[in-house]
């Protein structure tokens, strides 16, 4: 995280267990800062990612559902998204890299899909110190806080930190993103 480094920290501020302190108010003023440049270099990279990207990574961080959303599907590969029918084709290898993220939200009414294409870099970190929230073998964690900055003149960096404190780290060339209504099945109550 570049404007987020000290996310986990600033969790513990407001905590019903203590009265907020000076401290408190100064970091919350800190933490205001923080969003607004931000928002600043979001405006600046805003033709890089789209105007759906643009519109959820600038309006959307105050979401509350994504906040705590669950991760469905991270895939990593070069032939994502082909048929069967592709792969006799001379040469299928031979696309772009992709890394595919599938987000819902804590609702449960929102599908959220990230697509990275040509990417650099992915890292998928799962803790291994205290305070370790992570069990093994258990979920990777919900959503915690995110950002997306650009770190060259060809690369973005996403960065999704996760409530178990792990992260999802990713360098990619372009994104594609899409928002849709979550089918879930209604419950039938049974009449006796």
């Amino acid at each position: 995280m570049i404007f987020f480094t000290d996310a986990k920290d600033h969790s513990r501020i407001g905590n019903a267990d203590r009265p907020v302190s000076p401290e408190d108010l100064r970091e919350e003023q800190d933490w205001q800062r923080k969003w607004k440049s931000y928002w600043r270099h979001l405006d600046e990279i805003a033709d890089r990612l789209g105007a759906k990207a643009y519109e959820f990574f600038r309006f959307g961080n105050n979401e509350k559902s994504l906040r705590a959303g669950f991760i469905l599907s991270l895939n990593i590969g070069d032939s994502i998204g082909l048929d069967e029918k592709s792969y006799q084709r001379p040469k299928f290898w031979r696309g772009p890299s992709t890394v595919a993220l599938t987000i819902l939200n804590y609702e449960k009414t929102k599908l959220h899909s990230f697509v990275f294409k040509r990417p650099r870099k992915v890292l998928v970190d799962t803790p291994s110190d205290d305070p370790l929230c992570f069990e093994e073998g258990k979920t990777l964690g919900r959503i915690y806080l995110y950002e997306i900055c650009s770190i060259t003149p060809k690369y973005l960096s996403v960065e999704w930190l996760l409530d178990s404190g792990g992260t999802i780290l990713i360098e990619f060339e372009k994104l594609t993103y899409n928002c849709k209504r979550a089918k879930v099945p209604q419950v039938r109550s049974r009449r006796f």
